[in-house]
């Protein structure tokens, strides 16, 4: 039952597509990315992906205006940006064995694009006006007491009731499938809260986002007081209840990356003593102290807690130099190289490298399928993306906060645990930054 409600409010979101603002259109793509992201629509020809549904019902419906939002990208650095990532992506074509059929090819273009690097066209292009993000964030709210609702069951339970119920009917290949329809965790000795995501690093990630997001809406007075703190609460919930050191700790970087530079240096400094005041007090509580003793634990080398650490990086960066070693250390092994070949798509235990341990960081697998070049053009939109909101910061203050902290807590989270389902939503939100700032840019000028 749960299951057809999701295909039927996936199916209800791309209707509406054609029926309301275009603001409210990016507030039901984060919306879908939120809730529904492991939801899969049948009968669909293109594929049953629902972010992929809904950004194809956005774009059809935005048909009459597609020659004007393809004019507002060219004489925009979002339209180069974008032409930088598709001639990386041309060039991965070229050397990449696995792409040689129309089916790899739709495939790629579809994960890397449509519901990837495209995101920051269709934020760009549907929002006119800063005060755009007022539905969008009154949008988010409702998923997100949703998504708590559905993350408590889990905590209580034990188990991911919502995955459990859309994995029900699928085929089961892969172990980790098996364990969350069984509901036990990835890792014997970390319990997980998943709430609607597959991964519950995406389910933290998505919290520490919208924290953000409503932290800014709260500085613009977009949000209302009582509904930024019910929504600080229930992201505070799930980036604690996920159960991934990379998430508290992004969510800390974040954090002071926002205060910097949304206060004055005095401000500043009140927050932080109380902050460091407050945390040394609630050190007392064993469960904080056990949440930042395992955070800890990241950065050292001979950690014994289940998951990354600092030795375990730097084996997976030189067991990735060591395949792209000689003439392939420029263009890598071909994209979909580590789940093919090595086995990690399929759970082939004889093809896996021990060294790799999943390959946990965005620009390790750039490195490995797509060399040198590869990992250039990923450093040059993202640092241009960042340069670009910086140089809004002379016009507004709190825009750029708002670049500058989503920026800075997807590039730490993907290069720590790996990109996973963070580019769609990130780039969502920085293509609402850009767009604001051109408006503010030309309103002041």
């Amino acid at each position: 039952m749960l299951k057809l409600l999701c295909i039927l409010s996936v199916v209800a979101i791309g209707v509406l597509m054609f029926f309301v603002k275009r603001q409210v259109k990016v507030g039901l793509l984060l919306l879908t990315a939120m809730l529904f992201s492991n939801v899969e629509v049948p009968f669909i020809p293109f594929g049953s992906n629902s972010v992929l549904l809904a950004s194809v019902c956005m774009i059809f419906s935005e048909l009459p205006r597609l020659g004007r939002y393809f004019k507002l990208s060219v004489h925009t650095p979002v339209g180069k940006l974008l032409l930088l990532v598709l001639a990386g992506g041309l060039v991965c074509c070229i050397f990449s064995p696995h792409l040689g059929t129309f089916s790899e090819l739709k495939n790629f273009f579809i994960s890397e694009y449509m519901v990837k690097y495209f995101a920051l066209a269709y934020s760009f292009c549907l929002i006119r006006h800063p005060k755009d993000l007022r539905p969008i964030l009154r949008i988010l709210f409702y998923g997100l007491l949703i998504m708590t609702f559905f993350a408590i069951i889990d905590l209580v339970t034990g188990s991911p009731i919502y995955i459990k119920e859309l994995m029900k009917s699928n085929a089961i290949s892969d172990e980790r499938v098996y364990d969350i329809v069984a509901g036990y965790s990835l890792f014997i000795n970390r319990s997980y809260v998943r709430s609607t995501f597959y991964l519950p690093h995406d389910y933290g990630y998505f919290c520490c986002l919208v924290l953000t997001l409503m932290s800014f809406g709260f500085k613009t007075r977009l949000i209302e007081k009582n509904r930024y703190l019910i929504s600080v609460l229930c992201c505070l919930f799930g980036i604690f209840s996920c159960g991934c050191r990379t998430v508290i700790f992004c969510t800390l970087i974040g954090a002071i990356c926002f205060l910097l530079a949304t206060t004055s240096r005095k401000e500043f400094l009140r927050v932080l003593s109380i902050s460091c005041i407050s945390a040394i007090l609630l050190m007392c509580l064993p469960f904080v102290r056990n949440t930042f003793s395992k955070m800890m634990t990241m950065f050292s080398t001979s950690s014994k807690i289940e998951g990354s650490s600092l030795t375990m990086r730097m084996d997976q960066y030189s067991t990735v130099l060591d395949y792209v070693d000689g003439q392939q250390i420029f263009f890598g092994k071909g994209y979909n190289f580590f789940n093919i070949d090595m086995g990690w798509g399929d759970n082939d235990k004889s093809l896996m490298d021990s060294d790799l341990k999943g390959l946990e960081g965005v620009m390790m697998n750039l490195t490995l399928e797509r060399g040198i070049f590869g990992a250039f053009i990923y450093i040059a939109f993202y640092i241009s993306l960042l340069v670009l909101i910086i140089r809004y910061k002379k016009y507004s203050r709190k825009l750029a906060a708002l670049g500058m902290t989503v920026l800075t807590i997807y590039l730490l989270f993907a290069n720590m645990t790996g990109e996973l389902s963070s580019a769609f939503p990130t780039l969502i939100v920085i293509g609402y930054v850009l767009k604001s700032g051109y408006f503010v840019r030309r309103y002041n000028a």
